[in-house]
């Protein structure tokens, strides 16, 4: 094998090793943000436990984190924001811009 064969080889094998590293990496990461996540929901549900919450008032308070979060993502892409279903969703998104919540929802 010559010189610049091996070289290639060996460079294929880096790109090889540093590729499996990479997805090990995203894995961790996915597995540490599902952690995080469930830990939040758990938070969550014991708040709207030690709170005595009804079923209509958390279903209204995860209306409204979506809302936020549909808010987020439309200004994050650049695109239309949508009027949230409950005008508490500003409040989590560091209010309303102006123009924002005309457009019509998809």
């Amino acid at each position: 094998m010559t010189g610049a064969a091996r070289a290639l080889l060996d460079l294929a094998k880096d790109f090889i090793a540093q590729s499996r590293a990479d997805v090990a990496l995203a894995r961790e990461q996915i597995r540490l943000n599902d952690e995080a996540e469930a830990a939040r929901r758990s938070a969550k549900a014991a708040w709207y436990r030690a709170v005595g919450a009804s079923i209509e008032e958390v279903e209204i308070d995860l209306q409204i984190e979506e809302d936020a979060e549909r808010i987020r993502r439309a200004r994050q892409a650049g695109g239309p924001v949508p009027k949230p279903r409950w005008e508490a969703s500003w409040e989590l998104v560091d209010g309303r811009r102006e123009g924002e919540g005309d457009e019509a929802e998809d």
